[in-house]
């Protein structure tokens, strides 16, 4: 499994139900070549925390830069039919080997269920690399879903609550609608279980706190930190449904955990919404206001009753006492 900015202490708390773990960059950059385990120093460490699948994975994300421009090039040729791959150098062969082997090793027997978390998330990059955007996330989750069609396995579909503005709204609400239908046509046609848990403005432990990935959340809690002032995005009366990565994490394992093949999609919120000038109120700080942002919805809101009827939803962190215990350190 790759885990995109999962949540550290669930990964450790459950490691021997991982093959192998990768934190990719939270940047979401395709040339980030990857540094995965970066706080661990030996292979002891590495396989006590992460499973002994990750030590191969770690190997393998180095040495792409033996032979290929950066990790993504390589999985995506070591992918193809021969026929496709043009001519390959000896490191191009030994490291397409070596991917194989550890694929067949850790990812293609005894799969139950798949989480597919990836993608190149958040809306603003996606309009500055929109074929990078649609690549990943229409691609990226076609390939997952042909494993389940192959494997008979689940897939846990890491959804968007953006499809709800339209999917022309910008290139990454075009790549989650376009990725959603993916996943019910292989429902429908070949029998695959899909199910797509759509995300409501996630925040929480580990976030980051800068670049332009990060969520307003993310974004003021540095600014506070940094005793700046907020800085509001238009006039901040648009509205988020503010959900806690606990709560995300909570609900993906009932979906997963649910044997209703009828469920297709588990809206993930917490239920009611907040302005962002009633975000920043909670801070207490001073703050200015900055142009809006072009491809962005207005207001958030995400209806949890099924989910609490189908799966047993019940989200517990409220984002006020999030932003209580951040100012309080």
């Amino acid at each position: 499994m790759v885990c995109i900015n999962c949540q550290k202490d669930y990964l450790f708390d459950n490691k021997d139900f991982f093959a192998g773990v990768s934190f990719l960059s939270g940047m979401g950059d395709k040339d980030f070549h990857q540094a995965p385990m970066t706080e661990v120093l030996d292979e002891d460490e590495i396989v006590a925390k992460y499973g002994r699948g990750a030590l191969f994975a770690a190997g393998l994300i180095v040495d792409t830069r033996k032979g290929f421009d950066n990790l993504w090039e390589a999985c995506s040729v070591a992918q193809m039919p021969p026929e496709y791959q043009g001519e390959i150098s000896d490191l191009r062969a030994e490291w397409i080997r070596r991917f194989k082997k550890f694929a067949d090793n850790y990812f293609m027997k005894d799969v139950d269920i798949v989480y597919h978390l990836g993608a190149l998330a958040r809306i603003q990059p996606s309009f500055k690399n929109p074929a990078n955007t649609l690549e990943v996330g229409i691609l990226g989750t076609m390939n997952i879903l042909e494993y389940a069609r192959e494997q008979g396995c689940k897939v846990i579909f890491a959804g968007s609550s953006s499809v709800h503005s339209g999917k022309l709204k910008n290139p990454y609400t075009f790549s989650k609608v376009v990725a959603d239908d993916l996943c019910l046509l292989y429902k429908k046609h070949f029998n695959v279980d899909t199910k797509i848990c759509r995300f409501y403005n996630v925040y929480g432990p580990h976030q980051l706190t800068e670049g332009e990935y990060c969520t307003v959340i993310g974004i003021f809690e540095n600014q506070y930190k940094e005793g700046v002032e907020l800085t509001i995005t238009g006039d901040g009366e648009q509205r988020r449904d503010f959900t806690h990565v606990d709560d995300i994490v909570e609900g993906l394992i009932l979906t997963a955990q649910s044997d209703n093949f009828e469920i297709d999609i588990v809206e993930l919120g917490r239920g009611n919404n907040h302005s962002i000038n009633e975000l920043a109120k909670m801070f207490g700080c001073g703050h200015t206001y900055i142009p809006e942002r072009p491809g962005e919805a207005r207001v958030t809101l995400c209806d949890i009753s099924e989910a609490k009827e189908n799966i047993g939803y019940e989200p517990k962190v409220n984002i006020g006492d999030y932003v209580k215990e951040v100012i309080s350190e």
